[in-house]
């Protein structure tokens, strides 16, 4: 009966957008098993940062079928085929805005551990190991000791990403992939997801506002427009640069 669950679960969606009308069937919108990759383009304004969201349990999802027609009905967000508490969501699913969330005033060292410290005994085992193994590979042990205003995006992206990924999360959501980060950085860390999928079955969603991840092998391209997720071409050419960002810290640690 346990491999019978195991393989169903392998083949059965892990995060699902589901329409469900007033009447009638539920209408799927967005289904990603284990080991997928989807990159959601679009500038935020057309709402990019709103899908991501509510895919990560942070805001009611809008979204409906395409056709012209309103179909009445709402979008709901589906974690192995079900609404989950928020807890089983905070595990299941790591999330890395721009920003990447770190409180200014203390260590990139304790923003790394502080969510497993505060959710104890139900954090997941081994998280420290995993968070000192995260930390090499992406590059970070010389920063953990430094103050987060002291250190620059690329760290606190970075970081942000060591932090979720340390939950063993069945789906990362990731916006803006490419910001901050050199290019040697972008590639240790499109090749550490890479890895991350195809060893462990992470399913990955990028919001990919520039069309940076051509050189990443993703299975869609969707784009979120009037509410509606469609299929796009994948971008024909790499950006010739990226604009330089100096994005403000979000939080200040009391």
């Amino acid at each position: 009966m346990t491999n019978e669950a195991d393989d169903a679960r392998a083949t059965s969606p892990v995060l699902e957008l589901v329409f469900y009308p007033t009447r009638g069937e539920p209408i799927p919108l967005l289904e990603l098993r284990a080991g997928a990759a989807v990159a959601i383009v679009g500038d935020a304004s057309a709402g990019r940062d709103a899908l991501l969201r509510a895919l990560a349990g942070l805001e009611p999802p809008y979204a409906r079928p395409e056709g012209d027609e309103r179909v009445p009905g709402e979008a709901r967000v589906l974690l192995d085929g079900r609404l989950k508490r928020r807890r089983d969501r905070w595990r299941s699913v790591g999330v890395v805005f721009e920003q990447g969330g770190l409180w200014t005033g203390r260590s990139v060292r304790f923003n790394l551990e502080l969510p497993y410290r505060y959710h104890g005994r139900h954090a997941p085992a081994g998280w420290r190991d995993r968070l000192e193994e995260l930390a090499r590979e992406l590059d970070l042990h010389d920063a953990l000791a430094r103050r987060v205003e002291d250190t620059d995006l690329s760290i606190r992206r970075r970081a942000a990403l060591a932090r979720e990924l340390a939950k063993e999360p069945r789906v990362l959501l990731f916006d803006e992939p490419q910001l901050g980060l050199s290019d040697a950085e972008r590639e240790r860390v499109l090749e550490l997801l890479e890895r991350r999928r195809s060893t462990r079955g992470v399913a990955v969603v990028f919001g990919d506002p520039d069309g940076y991840l051509r050189p990443f092998k993703v299975d869609r391209v969707l784009e979120l427009a009037d509410g509606q997720l469609r299929r796009v071409a994948a971008p024909s050419a790499r950006p010739r640069r990226i604009a330089s960002v100096d994005a403000p810290l979000e939080r200040r640690a009391r």
